[in-house]
């Protein structure tokens, strides 16, 4: 049975795993052979051991199923159990008040920690930790509770470890035995004294560390923890005392949580070195935890870093943003983040030097056009060396990582703790103090600093005023006053170098700041003014116009009169942090910038009114209504969801009675009545389905089709989509092979494409729709390099005499809330909804596109085989399976659909016992003589939901028929919670046809 890093299979087929390695080990000491026996499933495997038909199973949970038949052996390793979830739905997931998801489980032995959580969930048994794993990443599970080893083993061998991220803490530490059947019980103590032998020799420590079993191995009294050797971080006094941010850091949170800890000097280097870290418990700052995971453990993070280049000052008009660089020497220190950053964007002349005082100076020596390195050691640095002046920092930044601290496997007890206490330590006033302590005020220019700096400044004019008037006195008064020349000198030096000083921070400050003067005209700007305003000439030139206008939201409208910013500023108020939109005169993209203004007083500034400093959140803004944009489908689609099940069971209630009415109306025009009710019925159940597939939750219901025939039948609400001026074109072969799709999302796909192509010809064009056979072999792949599976496929092609797609734009084309249409025109989710679709049927997308020319989006789908689609059977009931004396179970929680069942069912032969849950159902099948059919809705109150009262049944009554219905599209294709593939499945509303063809094809699958 496949089930790493348990059972596996090595390179050349032979069978290993820790519990296959740990039976060899003890059938060695006890020199015994050991033969093994693959098992295709769990149950196989239980079934076998609790008869005798082995002997024993090494490394398994001691659990109950084995107690009547089995000994256990002393522990031979340890494990817990967690949730995992993938790793866009941590942050809003909450163990304690989730509900109604679905959750995949190993089995029913979990500790009861995690009851509240499953009684309130769906819970589903995967097959095995892959299929867990891979349902978890394509939304089939929204968690999964398994052994925490055996998760990791899994991903971190997959490399897929920071997609599934564990939720909460582990629970419940159960211990793995050797399971042995009371058959072989002289064995028992033999097994035990070799596990004993084999803990002595190291050897099963040795097996646990190699499978990744040892995440809860006992903690030495005292950890060593290396420290990196870099400024600021980690330094050793002459004594040998260590210090720095990541000593202390690490030191506070070890007192934090009661760790005694010793530290160990390591060259920046030895981080990136497996070797070096043998010896050490903890690594105190990592920049790289992607490559730790294979052989250690890693944190939550501790501290964000945000990756810059460096240029000299003299190269800052030449590259202004990073795009300017591109294709230039870098310089990067090796083998450290900004190496990988480096490699990872395949930088083509990459410089790498040994420490960071090394790459500042390659770049001054002009070895290299450019350096990258993290922001707060550029600024670090730059003090360190008196570079002030020398270098300058291109913005924005070119990328963000995360800093961890690393453990080594057995310390995950420390690890959980830690993650614990990270959070609250980052938030305490210890870790701003440690801060200030070695980087200075996260945030230098404060409002009370820039007052103080601007009132030195207007102190410094009124010096010279001073000096000038000095100057102009009488030959006599200066001689009288050469002493107090002398003084003046002294004390203008001493204020010429505050003021170089003072003009060398606000250069270095990421913010724009601005100092206005008493009538409105700019007096002083810094460089990133002079960026962000589109100012030209020098600073400290008075000016009254620059080159960009504060606009209306969303607008490129400018701001007049009170409602300009610098009016107001000027006026007197006091704005903090107000958001504004910035519009560049030359019609570039608007920036979102945070203004911040402080008025000065004439008494302390007669020439300074007020202070302006500028902050470009662009990027934030960007995300900020990204997430609103996503947070508002995703609140459409949790509402769309939650209202279905009802929605459907209203329909399903309408439509049922008026079915009985039908059947017993003669009337023409009342049945045209009834009819017109019926198809009325069915619009809303479309509806539904329509709203279900907006929020990605409706199910594909695949049918045989010609898609010449959907195209020619499209053709009719095409010409409603698309103006007089675009041209519509067909080309649609004879003899097109047949598929098999879900009609409305395969019409939705095309309304998506066609929509594209009318809004890339602005309204004016030709439009053509092919169709074509295919035959795909090795060499054909997908636009997003993948390769299609060999064999048939039968394309559709949208192509239209559009504009094109730029390179750029084709590389995100299919990201999700990725648009170039301007705000409001699109939400960025069509062309990923048509990928998504076609992905699901077995397809994919090939894009083709040429500047100026047009855009053709070809959709492949696989052909299906006409011989295995299910063919309808009209014929009468037979007599063999005819409803007379055939008895069904009922489980409806909705009083008003389970009544109209009940006489819908009883007017067609049947006998019905209805229950309003699963709980009263199961009580009625013990209470009742045998059933021939159970049909049940999957989400009802109480203990036992639908799949449950299945399980609960099955053991009773193994071959009872069984259909499925419920008004939750996602219930419906429930995989793996006890529905067997010959369960039927409905989706309500069902009409009355179809309920009755289901429970015959129920009866007689029975009966076969």
């Amino acid at each position: 049975m496949l089930a790493p890093p348990f059972w596996s299979y090595g390179p050349d087929g032979e069978k290993t795993g820790f519990m296959i390695e740990l039976a060899q080990l003890i059938a060695d000491q006890l020199d015994h052979a050991l033969i093994v026996q693959s098992f295709d499933k769990p149950e196989d495997m239980i079934a076998a051991q609790n008869a005798g038909q082995t002997d024993l199973i090494a490394g398994l949970l001691a659990r109950e199923v084995f107690q009547e038949n089995n000994l256990f052996s002393n522990p031979v390793a340890r494990t817990r159990v967690r949730l995992f979830v993938r790793k866009e739905n941590l942050a809003s997931f909450d163990m304690n008040t989730a509900r109604g998801l679905a959750v995949g489980t190993m089995g029913p032995a979990f500790p009861p920690a995690f009851k509240p959580f499953l009684d309130r969930n769906i819970q589903l048994d995967p097959t095995s930790t892959g299929q867990a794993v891979i349902g978890l990443l394509s939304g089939e599970f929204d968690a999964i509770l398994y052994p925490e080893e055996a998760v990791f083993d899994w991903t971190i061998r997959a490399k897929i470890d920071h997609l599934i991220l564990p939720a909460g803490r582990a629970f419940g530490q159960q211990e793995r035995a050797v399971v042995l059947h009371r058959s072989r019980a002289d064995l028992l103590d033999p097994i035990n004294a070799a596990i004993a032998r084999l803990e002595d020799s190291g050897a099963l420590k040795a097996l646990r560390e190699k499978y990744r079993m040892n995440l809860y191995e006992p903690a030495p009294e005292v950890l060593t923890v290396g420290f990196p050797l870099t400024l600021g971080y980690g330094a050793l006094a002459p004594d040998g005392t260590p210090s720095g941010f990541a000593v202390e850091l690490v030191a506070d949170l070890a007192d934090r949580i009661g760790l005694t800890v010793a530290f160990v000097p390591m060259a920046l280097p030895e981080l990136t070195d497996a070797k070096a870290w043998e010896g050490k418990d903890m690594i105190a700052f990592t920049s790289q935890p992607d490559k730790l995971r294979q052989s250690m453990d890693v944190t939550v993070p501790v501290e964000g870093v945000l990756l810059s280049l460096v240029v000299r000052a003299s190269d800052r008009h030449r590259f202004q943003n990073p795009e300017d660089l591109t294709g230039r020497s870098l310089g990067v220190v090796r083998n450290a983040a900004t190496d990988d950053w480096a490699r990872a964007q395949q930088w083509p002349d990459l410089v790498r030097y040994g420490s960071p005082q090394d790459l500042f100076s390659g770049l001054l020596r002009q070895e290299v056009d450019a350096i990258v390195m993290p922001k707060s050691t550029i600024q670090r640095l730059t003090d360190a060396m008196d570079l002030a002046g020398e270098i300058h920092v291109v913005e924005p930044h070119v990328h963000e990582y995360q800093r961890s601290i690393a453990l080594r496997r057995g310390l995950g007890e420390i690890r959980e703790r830690l993650n614990d206490e990270i959070p609250l330590y980052l938030v305490s006033q210890e870790h701003a103090a440690l801060q200030q302590k070695y980087f200075g005020a996260p945030v230098f220019w404060t409002q009370a600093r820039l007052r103080v700096a601007y009132a030195a400044l207007a102190g410094l004019f009124a010096l010279f005023v001073g000096l000038l008037l000095a100057f102009l006195l009488s030959d006599r008064a200066r001689r009288k006053a050469t002493t107090a020349h002398a003084e003046a000198d002294r004390q203008r030096s001493a204020t010429l170098g505050l003021s170089s000083r003072l003009q060398a921070v606000m250069d270095a400050a990421s913010s724009g700041i601005l100092a206005l003067d008493r009538k409105g005209q700019i007096a002083i700007a810094n460089p990133q003014a002079h960026e962000l305003l589109g100012l030209t000439g020098a600073s400290g030139t008075p000016r009254e116009a620059f080159g960009a206008v504060f606009c209306k939201p969303d607008s490129t409208e400018p701001l007049i009169g009170d409602d300009a910013p610098f009016r107001r500023a000027m006026g007197g108020a006091r704005l903090e942090g107000q958001l504004f939109q910035l519009c560049a005169g030359d019609g570039g993209e608007p920036r979102s910038v945070r203004l911040s203004t402080s008025p000065l007083p004439a008494e302390l500034s007669p020439h300074i009114g007020t202070v302006i400093i500028l902050d470009d959140v662009s990027e934030q803004e960007r995300h900020r209504k990204e997430a609103e944009r996503a947070g508002r489908l995703s609140a459409v689609g949790q509402l769309t969801g939650g209202i279905a099940h009802d929605f459907n069971n209203l329909l399903a209630v309408i439509m049922g009675n008026l079915e009985l009415l039908q059947d017993d109306e003669d009337d023409p025009q009342r049945r045209r009545f009834i009819d017109a009710g019926l198809a009325a019925t069915k619009r809303g159940a479309d509806l539904t389905h329509s709203l279900l597939a907006f929020s990605l939750q409706a199910r594909l219901d695949p049918e045989e089709l010609d898609l010449n025939a959907v195209v020619l039948e499209a053709r009719n609400w095409m010409s409603r989509a698309l103006p007089e001026s675009v041209s519509l074109e067909t080309s649609l072969p004879p003899g097109l092979w047949p598929v098999s799709l879900d009609r409305t999302s395969l019409e939705s796909a095309l309304l998506n494409l066609i929509l594209n192509a009318r809004d890339a010809m602005g309204g004016q064009g030709s439009l053509t729709i092919e169709t074509a056979n295919l035959r795909v072999d090795e060499a054909h792949a997908d636009a997003r390099n993948q390769e299609l599976a060999v064999g048939r496929y039968v394309m559709l092609a949208v192509s239209d005499t559009g504009t094109g797609i730029a390179q750029g734009t084709l590389e995100r084309l299919f990201e999700p809330f990725f648009t170039t249409k301007g705000p409001g025109a699109g939400s960025g989710l069509g062309l990923s909804m048509v990928l998504g679709f076609v992905k699901q049927s077995g397809g994919t997308v090939h894009v083709y596109t040429e500047l100026g020319v047009g855009t053709t989006f070809k959709l492949y789908f696989p052909t299906c085989d006409t011989g295995t689609m299910p063919v309808a059977d009209d014929s009468p009931l037979s007599a063999s399976i005819a409803p007379v004396g055939k008895r069904i179970l009922l489980a409806e929680d909705e009083q008003s659909v389970r009544e109209l069942l009940v006489t819908m069912l009883s007017g067609a032969g049947y006998h019905v016992s209805a229950a309003p849950s699963g709980d009263a159902a199961l009580a009625l099948f013990h209470a009742e003589p045998r059933f021939d059919l159970l049909i049940t809705d999957i989400v009802m109150p109480g203990d036992l939901q639908g799949p449950s009262l299945a399980k609960a049944i099955r053991p009773l009554q193994p071959d009872l028929p069984m259909i499925f219905m419920s008004g939750y599209a996602s219930e419906s294709t429930v995989h793996g919670n006890g529905l067997r593939p010959e369960d039927i499945r409905l989706m309500k509303p069902v009409p009355k046809q179809i309920l009755l063809a289901a429970i015959l094809r129920a009866l007689s699958g029975a009966q076969d």
